[in-house]
C-alpha cells in the first residue's frame, strides 16, 4: 500500500511539472546548439523580450575564414516574427519569417567584417521572449582569440545649403484707433468693456471721461474734440491734456485677468495693474501690456447720484516692420554613427 501512495505520489509531481512547463514544451527553451568543432567559441548568449511591433538590432564583428553559426528560438511565443542578417553596410546575407527556430544557420565569413542581426516582433499585442546564440569557428590560429565588440565613430557630415533670410531694414509707425466707445450708467452702476490690442504695439494712450447725461451740449463738444488732443499726445506733441474740471465722477480700473473682473462686479477683491478713484477725467500712456485682451471695469461713484455718460478712447502707436531679403548659405551638420572596422 505504501508503495502504490509513493507510486501515486511520483505521478501527480510529474504530472504537475508538466503542466507547470506546458507553455514551454511547444517552445524549445532549453534546446542545445550542434557545435561538433572543438574550436567553436561562443559570441552571443542573449535571452531577451520584444515588445509588440518592434525590433532589436545586435551588431558583431568577425575575423577572415570565420565560419558564424546562428541559433535561435522563441521561448515564449507563437514563432520568430523576422530574423535578418545583414553584413555592414547593406548587404543582406539571411532572411526568415514565422519560423519556430533557426538551427545551426551557417555563414562563411571571407575578410574582417561587421554583421547585424535583426529580430523583429510583428505581432500587435504580445511581448515575446527569444534566444539568440551565436559562434564562430575560427580557420586561422591568429583569429583564435579575435574581439568580436564592434566599437563606434561618431562622423559628423557638414552640408552647405543656400535659404532665404529676412532682415529687418526700418520700422515705420501708425496710430491706430482701438477704442471709442461709451456707457450710460446709472449711479453706482458697475460695468465693464473688453479691449484688444493690436499686433506690433509699441505703446497706448488712452483718455476716460465722465459727464452728467443732462449737459449734453459740454458732452457733445468735448467728444467732438478729444481725438486731436490724444493723438497729438501719442505723437508727444503735447505734455498733458487738459481736463474740463467738471461733470460727474467715477471709479475704472484696467484689469487682465477675466476673473478679476468677475470678482470686481461681485464686490469681492481683485487685482489691476492701473486705476483712477474719483475720477471727472483722466489719460494715460501704458507700456505694458502690449498684446493681448484687458477690460476696462468701471463704476458711477458720483457724489451727487447723477445718471453719467462714460467715454473711453484708447489710441495705439503700432510698428509697421519692412523687411529686405536676402539668401545666404549656410552649414548644416548631420552625425551619424559608423563601425570601427
Amino acid at each position: 500500500m505504501k508503495k502504490l501512495n509513493l507510486l501515486l505520489y511520483i505521478f501527480i509531481v510529474l504530472f504537475s511539472g508538466c503542466i507547470h512547463n506546458s507553455e514551454y514544451l511547444n517552445y524549445p527553451g532549453e534546446i542545445k546548439p550542434e557545435i561538433n568543432n572543438p574550436n567553436a567559441v561562443l559570441v552571443s548568449n542573449l535571452l531577451f523580450n520584444i515588445k509588440p511591433n518592434t525590433s532589436k538590432w545586435f551588431y558583431f564583428k568577425f575575423a577572415p575564414g570565420d565560419t558564424i553559426v546562428i541559433n535561435s528560438w522563441t521561448i515564449k511565443g507563437d514563432n520568430i516574427s523576422n530574423f535578418n542578417i545583414l553584413r555592414w553596410p547593406n548587404s543582406e546575407i539571411f532572411s526568415t519569417s514565422a519560423v519556430k527556430i533557426i538551427r545551426n544557420e551557417r555563414i562563411v565569413n571571407e575578410r574582417i567584417a561587421i554583421y547585424r542581426f535583426k529580430i523583429s516582433n510583428t505581432s500587435l499585442f504580445s511581448t515575446k521572449m527569444y534566444k539568440l546564440m551565436i559562434y564562430r569557428i575560427p580557420e586561422y590560429k591568429a583569429f583564435a582569440r579575435f574581439n568580436t565588440t564592434v566599437y563606434w565613430d561618431t562622423l559628423y557630415d557638414t552640408t552647405f545649403v543656400t535659404q532665404k533670410e529676412s532682415v529687418l531694414v526700418s520700422v515705420d509707425t501708425a496710430i491706430e484707433k482701438v477704442l471709442d466707445s461709451k456707457i450710460e450708467m446709472p449711479y453706482m452702476k458697475k460695468s465693464y468693456i473688453e479691449v484688444n490690442l493690436p499686433k506690433n504695439t509699441l505703446f497706448w494712450v488712452y483718455w476716460i471721461g465722465a459727464f452728467g447725461t443732462g449737459n449734453k451740449n459740454e458732452s457733445r463738444s468735448t467728444e467732438d474734440g478729444l481725438n486731436i488732443p490724444l493723438r497729438s499726445f501719442a505723437l508727444g506733441k503735447i505734455k498733458k491734456i487738459v481736463g474740463n474740471g467738471r461733470g460727474a465722477t467715477i471709479d475704472y480700473y484696467f484689469i487682465k485677468r477675466q476673473r478679476d473682473v468677475d470678482d470686481f462686479m461681485s464686490g469681492l477683491d481683485f487685482y489691476s495693474f492701473k486705476k483712477g478713484i474719483g475720477i471727472v477725467s483722466d489719460y494715460g500712456k501704458i507700456e505694458e501690456p502690449l498684446e493681448g485682451r484687458f477690460f476696462i471695469a468701471v463704476k458711477n461713484s458720483d457724489f451727487k447720484k447723477r445718471r453719467e455718460m462714460v467715454r473711453f478712447k484708447i489710441l495705439a502707436l503700432v510698428g509697421i516692420p519692412h523687411y529686405e531679403y536676402d539668401y545666404i548659405t549656410v552649414p548644416r551638420v548631420r552625425r551619424r554613427f559608423v563601425p570601427r572596422i
